[in-house]
């Protein structure tokens, strides 16, 4: 589990890297933020997961929030029309990337949960 959320993470950084890139040779600097800032959670995760920080809620919660808001509108494509899901194949390609992504965010809700429960077992012993 954890190693498929690192992978999906590195995945987002690249993905969201690649948009903050075009946002600023674009000129529109402000909206690059955003993408920054999905980068920076995703490289917060994977130090927290691989043993570099300790894990804080707020950062897995805030990135669980955004893969949830960014995921859950597209997937919802999904149900509005099911059948340009299986005509369209820019449809289906969207579909699959927002299940991913909300799958990692049900995935990082977990890896929370998970490092919590050994923080307390290490502090318990």
């Amino acid at each position: 589990m954890m190693i498929l959320l690192v992978i999906l993470c590195m995945l987002m950084i690249l993905f969201a890297g690649g948009c903050a890139v075009v946002a600023f040779g674009a000129g529109v600097w402000p909206v690059a933020v955003i993408p920054c800032g999905i980068v920076l959670a995703n490289v917060l995760v994977i130090q927290a997961i691989r043993g570099f920080r300790k894990p804080d809620s707020i950062g897995f919660a805030i990135l669980a929030a955004l893969d949830f808001m960014i995921g859950g509108p597209m997937l919802a494509v999904a149900f509005v029309s099911p059948e340009a899901v299986l005509t369209d194949p820019g449809t289906l390609a969207t579909v699959v990337v927002a299940g991913a992504i909300v799958a990692k965010g049900a995935l990082t809700v977990l890896a929370l949960m998970r490092l919590r429960r050994r923080r307390d077992e290490a502090s318990s012993e």
